[in-house]
């Protein structure tokens, strides 16, 4: 929400987006401890966001995360992805015995 509070022009809000219904909810948010009203003041200024459209999204990437069947319950951490929208995984289990009988096929 940061991103779209008008104090925070020029930067982190480079869209320049002003909308002083917003910044008084923001700025009842910030010191709020997490309740239900603290959640619904967060939807009402999502909504304002969404109807203002300050932004324009034109694309939702995409991608996909190839392993081999030794690789198993992959949790992938979508905080951490790299340019190509692969991030480093949070999690994974090997089963080292199927991995051993692969590389022994492949030697």
């Amino acid at each position: 929400m940061q991103l779209y509070y008008s104090k925070n022009i020029p930067w982190p809000n480079s869209t320049q987006y002003r909308n002083p219904a917003f910044d008084a909810i923001f700025e009842q948010i910030v010191g709020m401890p997490d309740s239900p009203e603290r959640t619904e003041l967060y939807r009402q200024a999502e909504r304002m966001v969404v109807e203002d459209l300050p932004n324009a999204y034109i694309y939702h990437r995409i991608s996909y995360l190839l392993h081999h069947e030794w690789v198993k319950n992959i949790v992938p951490n979508s905080y951490r992805a790299d340019t190509n929208g692969m991030g480093l995984t949070k999690f994974f289990q090997l089963d080292t015995d199927k991995r051993d009988a692969y590389k022994e096929n492949f030697r």
